[in-house]
């Protein structure tokens, strides 16, 4: 294995991503379809591919979109840590996390996206795009949502277009495929730093003492009727996003999240405990994600979500499959 697959092995693993490995490459999921187990990275180079949605990946293009730094930033990282030889390589994780050296842009110089001319605000054109609008009845998704999330559509790609906001600035969007026919569910511009933003944290009411984080943007638009949601857009939620949480003022935290996630639970408990409780919520067993529940079920969800504990939970799964 190579330095440099070394350094991204390693990389990966800091920012929480699972890693395997086989006889020529490491395995993991892609940052930017979402998809575990698709990423290839080849043992001897450091390049790859990912086999779900084709999308090419040198080492720094990996580190750019894992940390959501820039390029300038990414080849420093590579440069520093190609350096490091004997003793200094326990350092690498310290070198390559989200609170190294390198230094991060202000919020105020994010990159804004305009957005492209055909997406069509839905509040100002719900009569003319029916297959939208019944697409998102079809996953209850009320005008209130509409409305609050500035959603659009985009006729040329049969996609709801959901913007991320930050400070009051566009700086990317996701866009749900609407006819069930596209290999990528989800879409994300070239350039957008997902896992740099939370969807929803710009409508967050201070009145408020909690947040809700989900995964999905159609699971967040859902849990977004008892308000206060963010979404991570992906199964792998980044030390910049928890970072965005930790700063906030709220003190509970509802992880509306994949039940089995445990490593993930942990991951979370440790970056934001002691500052935030943290509390879970389950859907009912029938449902696999809270993008299928109604406003009832989310509501008792909330209301009956327990406080993590790492060793209650584990057990409780246990006894739940057996």
């Amino acid at each position: 294995m190579s330095q440099t697959v070394n350094q991204l092995k390693q990389l990966l693993t800091e920012y929480g991503y699972s890693v395997t490995e086989n006889a020529q490459s490491i395995v993991t999921t892609c940052p930017i379809c979402n998809r575990a187990k698709k990423l290839y990275l080849f043992l001897d180079t450091g390049y790859g591919k990912c086999m779900r949605c084709n999308t090419d990946f040198s080492p720094a293009l990996l580190v750019v979109y894992i940390t959501g730094c820039t390029w300038q930033e990414a080849f420093k990282v590579l440069g520093k840590v190609n350096k490091l030889k004997g003793s200094q390589r326990n350092q690498l994780p310290d070198l390559l996390s989200y609170k190294s050296n390198i230094k991060q842009k202000p919020q105020e110089e994010i990159k804004e996206f305009k957005m492209p001319y055909d997406f069509f605000k839905l509040v100002d054109n719900h009569t003319k795009f029916p297959e939208a609008i019944e697409y998102l009845k079809k996953r209850n998704i009320r005008a209130e949502e509409i409305i609050k999330f500035d959603l659009r559509y985009s006729p040329s790609m049969k996609r709801i277009i959901i913007p991320v906001y930050t400070h009051g600035k566009c700086v990317g969007w996701q866009g749900r495929d609407i006819t069930g026919e596209s290999e990528l569910p989800y879409l994300s511009p070239s350039g957008f730093k997902r896992g740099s933003a939370l969807m929803g944290l710009d409508k967050l009411n201070p009145k408020l003492d909690y947040i809700i984080l989900s995964e999905g943007p159609f699971d967040f638009l859902k849990l977004s009727c008892y308000s206060n949601v963010v979404c991570s857009m992906g199964k792998q939620i980044t030390k910049q996003q928890l970072q965005l949480i930790k700063n906030t003022k709220f003190k509970k935290i509802y992880l509306a999240l994949d039940p089995d996630a445990f490593d993930l639970f942990d991951k979370i408990a440790y970056e934001l405990k002691p500052d935030k409780e943290l509390y879970l919520m389950t859907p009912p067993e029938h449902y696999k994600d809270f993008g299928e529940c109604n406003i009832t079920e989310i509501k008792h969800a909330f209301k009956s979500a327990s406080k993590y504990n790492r060793g209650d939970y584990v057990s409780g799964a246990i006894l739940r499959k057996d």
